[in-house]
Parts: structure tokens; C-alpha cells; sequence
């Protein structure tokens, strides 16, 4: 029986200020009934360097967090970052209130529509996480897709700089003549969908519509 979502506190787990807005954007458009609580951990993110998202020590980490934000009374738990993807499957055995990653469902959606996908991230250790997940996806739909780690290069151009989004959307075009479909892998990088044109748009997946859709869903639903 679906429950009554109007109002439902979901805690949003995020490992860098630049996936806070991406995601409070997409909660607007799919879940505005949503009341949001952030929790911003920065200290994932040597860890992840050192261990991996699949590693104990970052799914311990990742688990204290996620509890923290069930004593807090949300409802539902969704993370913001590719690289933890793998340790929150880990840790879903342990949950209370649904918790969710950020690329499986967005897996699950490229590769229903693909033989092949481009994993479009800034970083290496971001693919390992990625490839983990969309391996696991494909498995359970029964799908082998071939998957392609690509990584952005933005020459020097960080975050915050002005361009930003500009260049990665012509790495997405780059990954898009590599592939079936690309699936960008990191929150912070969503904003060059801005400069993606549609003749590109529906072969380009990323993580937040597909993952807010998916945390509602469960919600709603009363998934554990």
C-alpha cells in the first residue's frame, strides 16, 4: 500500500558541497513535497582516495552517517556520490528507511537502452565505483553491455571556474561518439546538460532524475 509522502523528511549524503544544489534542484521538480535534510561529510573523500567506495572502511563510514540520519527521523536516505555507490549497497542490508545510491538506478535505465555505455567521470577512482555498479545492474537484468570508462578532460578548468560546464559538455560529446549512450558520473557534473543539444540529450543519462524518481518510489512504497 502506498504511504503518504506529503511532507516526508529525506536526508540527502553528500561528500562535496557542489552536489548539494544539483540535488536540491531535482528534488524540486520530482519531490517538492520533500522536506530535506543535508548531511555533508568532506572526509570521504581521502578515504575513498586511500581505500576505494567498495572498501570496509568507507562502508563503515558510510554506515555511521546513514545512521545518524535515521536518528535524525528521516524517511528515506539518498546519496549524492558515484564513488560511494558500492558502499551503500553494502550498508542497504542495515537500513531502516530506504537508502539509496546515486547511479544504480540510472544504470538500470542505460543499460535497458544499450549494448554500450561511455562512464563519463573526472577521475579514475569515480569509474572503479561506476564500473562496480553498472556491472552488478547489468547482472541482475540479465544484461552485458559493453562498458567504456571515459575520462573527462577539462585542461585545467576545475569546478567553481567559469566554463566549467561548457568543456565537459564537449567531453560529453566526445563519449557520445564512443558509445550507445554516455552516463555521466558525478553530481558536480550535471550542470553541462545545459549545454548539451538535443540532438545528444536522450542518449545521455545522469544520476539525479533517475535516482529522485527511485528514492520517491521506495518511499512511497514502504521499501525497507
Amino acid at each position: 500500500m502506498a504511504k503518504n509522502i506529503e511532507g516526508i523528511r529525506v536526508g540527502l549524503l553528500h561528500t562535496t558541497i557542489f552536489a548539494v544544489q544539483p540535488m536540491i534542484d531535482e528534488f524540486r521538480r520530482q519531490f517538492p513535497e520533500a522536506e530535506i535534510v543535508h548531511f555533508l561529510d568532506e572526509g570521504f573523500l581521502p578515504m575513498l582516495g586511500q581505500y576505494g567506495g567498495a572498501s570496509k572502511q568507507v562502508s563503515t563510514k558510510a554506515l555511521s552517517v546513514a545512521k545518524a540520519a535515521e536518528e535524525a527521523g528521516v524517511k528515506g536516505i539518498q546519496c549524492s556520490c558515484s564513488s560511494l555507490s558500492p558502499a551503500i549497497s553494502n550498508i542497504q542490508p542495515f537500513m531502516l528507511v530506504p537508502t539509496n545510491d546515486i547511479d544504480s538506478a540510472m544504470a538500470e535505465a542505460a543499460v535497458a537502452h544499450a549494448r554500450s555505455i561511455a562512464l563519463l567521470a573526472t577521475g579514475s577512482g569515480v569509474h572503479k565505483s561506476m564500473m562496480l555498479t553498472f556491472q552488478k545492474v547489468a547482472a541482475r537484468l540479465g544484461k552485458q553491455p559493453t562498458l567504456k570508462p571515459v575520462l573527462a578532460n577539462t585542461g585545467g578548468v576545475r569546478r567553481g571556474d567559469p566554463g566549467f560546464f561548457e568543456v565537459l559538455a564537449k567531453e560529453v560529446y566526445a563519449a557520445a561518439g564512443q558509445a550507445d549512450v554516455v552516463a555521466v558520473g558525478q553530481v558536480s557534473m550535471v550542470g553541462c546538460m545545459a549545454f548539451v543539444g538535443d540532438d545528444i540529450k536522450d542518449r545521455v543519462f545522469t544520476g539525479p532524475p533517475h535516482a529522485v524518481a527511485a528514492i520517491k518510489s521506495m518511499i512511497g512504497s514502504g521499501q525497507p
